[in-house]
């Protein structure tokens, strides 16, 4: 979708009372957080951001000044300040265009206009010549810069780079990867679920010591890492502190379903598959990547392992988990 229609469509429904180069610069407004040295990027010329909602103007190069400091979370809550009316006829306007949204609730309803939104902004920018597919940021940053790998999102692929900015077109090494949430004993759960729920971790937690380099520029936690973090397959275990490896204490496998900054903490919503017993990751913690003493302490690393392949030869007893 082009911006232009975006616009339009939300224009439709709330105006704010605004012109639409007011509402057009508001927008964008929602979605970043800039600092105040970059303020300026910003300080377009109305007829500007109304010829952006027009079609008439590309947004491509102020996409491209701004997204580095897209902050999905805020545009989300900005929807979800509105009245809950205003947020339904947005649905029923753009149902076409997100098929998978559930058009009666508010909070899926913000989240996938954002990600439309979202999407938009980046997907305008980093394209490989000659193909369709988008860059992401990531990809686009760490192709300038020597003796450093980088993470191609969406395809959890790895490229190593040596001394030269690489041809786009060279082969990408396919590796696999899974996180390891360690802290699990202080999850919270939705009213009436023992399976959807959120856990809380201070962010110098999180894709710190216990990770390798590779994984390092996804502790930005920016849009693209998210999107990353969120496609991996997960495994939740307790900090069962310096006595260790207690008996009969589970582990869980399940999925990330949305990740939120705020200040120093990261809110990670979970949805969780099967259990097992965590006795398990000790007596393999060498298939799995994970380190002495790790299961002691609380944090979030990213392994460099197929957990797929690993479960498969390891023979984990899953219990399956049905929704209450």
């Amino acid at each position: 979708m082009e911006f232009s229609k975006f616009s339009q469509k939300f224009y439709k429904v709330v105006t704010f009372g605004l012109s639409k180069g007011h509402f057009t610069k508001k927008l964008i407004e929602e979605i970043v957080n800039l600092p105040e040295s970059k303020l300026h990027l910003l300080d377009l010329q109305f007829d500007t951001y109304r010829r952006y909602m027009s079609g008439k103007s590309k947004i491509d190069g102020l996409s491209k000044s701004i997204n580095t400091y897209i902050e999905s979370t805020s545009f989300t809550n900005f929807i979800l300040d509105l009245d809950e009316s205003v947020i339904l006829n947005l649905a029923k306007e753009f149902k076409n265009d997100i098929p998978d949204m559930n058009i009666d609730d508010v909070d899926d309803i913000a989240d996938k206009i954002t990600e439309l939104f979202t999407s938009i902004l980046l997907n305008r920018e980093y394209t490989v010549e000659n193909s369709n597919k988008p860059y992401s940021i990531i990809q686009k940053q760490k192709l300038l810069e020597n003796h450093i790998e980088t993470l191609h999102i969406g395809e959890v692929n790895i490229r190593k780079i040596s001394n030269h900015t690489p041809n786009t077109q060279e082969k990408l090494i396919p590796a696999e990867f899974y996180n390891l949430i360690v802290g699990f004993q202080n999850a919270t759960f939705r009213e009436g679920s023992n399976t959807i729920g959120s856990l809380i971790l201070s962010k110098d937690r999180v894709l710190n010591r216990w990770c390798d380099e590779i994984v390092y520029p996804l502790s930005k936690l920016n849009i693209e890492s998210r999107q990353f973090l969120t496609s991996l397959n997960t495994i939740f275990a307790k900090d069962q502190g310096p006595i260790g490896d207690t008996e009969g204490d589970l582990a869980y496998l399940g999925d990330i379903k949305k990740i939120d900054v705020l200040g120093s903490n990261v809110k990670i919503t979970f949805e969780l598959r099967s259990s097992f017993l965590q006795h398990e990751l000790y007596k393999n913690n060498f298939e799995l990547g994970i380190e002495d003493f790790e299961l002691y302490n609380t944090h979030w690393a990213v392994k460099n392992r197929d957990l797929r392949y690993e479960y498969e030869q390891l023979r984990f007893d899953l219990i399956p988990l049905n929704e209450n």
